[in-house]
């Protein structure tokens, strides 16, 4: 199976094109990480990608809170592959959204009933003792049909256990793209990216894995160049300094917190009750 690195350059002025570059061929498509309402947009990434990858986006709705519905809205798409994990289903459909699959033990379902309006192949029940969570067992069905990005939508504020859990899947060797909660917008920092958001945006960056671990920054109000990662060091509650900051992962992989409360960045800076609450060192041990 062979990779190639994958460029990927988000023109914010038109629809959100694509540019993706593979063996030196130039493709353009409309699939994006971030939908165009969000407070926060990649503007450059760099990450490993299959070349046979199929582009199709796969949205994986897991139990736990999320985004609310219009903003659910405003990042599936219409070409998008949907899955639900579980209570993800209800989720799904209290937006509208009819899932081509359900995986899962189904433990957390409102209704259990609700998965006979289902067509039987598109239910996939597995048992409760099991070694893989409902989240991996969707991130694999949509891995297995070539989906990329594969974007995580629910787990939030729920169990710190299973907060644990989907944090580890970051630590994998095909880690989600992307993961919306209610709060916050989750991605790991595999190679390089570049990111915009409002002056004074919060952000928290956490080495994953086992390490070495080395990034550099630019455009945050403390940069993390000299972190010594190695020593259980985060960066807790950074801000976006002009409103723009570039990522340079040099050793191991990262992950990036952003807020995802649109309201909090309509004056282009945090609210002051916020900021006041914000730690003044660049990072914590």
């Amino acid at each position: 199976m062979t990779s190639s690195l994958m460029y990927i350059n988000l023109n914010l002025r038109t629809s959100l094109s694509t540019s993706l570059t593979i063996g030196g061929k130039k493709t353009q498509f409309r699939n994006s990480f971030f939908s165009r309402a969000s407070p926060f947009a990649i503007l450059k990434v760099y990450l490993p990608c299959k070349a046979e990858c199929s582009m199709a986006r796969g949205i994986l709705f897991i139990a736990g809170n999320g985004p609310a519905p219009e903003r659910i809205a405003e990042i599936v798409q219409k070409d998008d592959v949907i899955c639900a994990a579980d209570g993800g289903l209800d989720t799904a459909l209290a937006c509208g959204i009819h899932p081509r699959f359900v995986v899962g033990d189904m433990d957390s379902l409102a209704d259990r009933r609700v998965l006979e309006d289902l067509p039987p192949e598109a239910v996939m029940v597995y048992p409760e003792d099991k070694d893989k969570t409902d989240t991996e067992i969707g991130i694999a069905q949509l891995r297995q049909l070539n989906c990329c990005p594969i974007i995580i939508i629910g787990g939030g504020e729920g169990r710190l256990d299973h907060t644990l859990g989907l944090i580890k899947c970051f630590e994998k060797e095909q880690p989600p793209d992307m993961w919306y909660t209610a709060r916050e917008i989750i991605r790991p920092l595999l190679c390089s990216a570049e990111i915009k958001a409002n002056p004074g945006a919060p952000v928290s960056v956490y080495p994953l894995g086992t390490g070495p671990w080395r990034i550099e920054s630019r455009g945050l109000h403390w940069e993390i160049d000299k972190v010594n990662w190695n020593a259980g060091a985060m960066s807790l509650s950074n801000r976006f300094r002009n409103g723009r900051v570039f990522f340079e992962v040099k050793a191991g992989r990262f992950l990036l917190i952003l807020c995802n409360r649109p309201s909090s960045y309509q004056s282009g800076i945090v609210r002051r009750s916020k900021l006041a609450k914000v730690s003044r060192r660049p990072c914590l041990s």
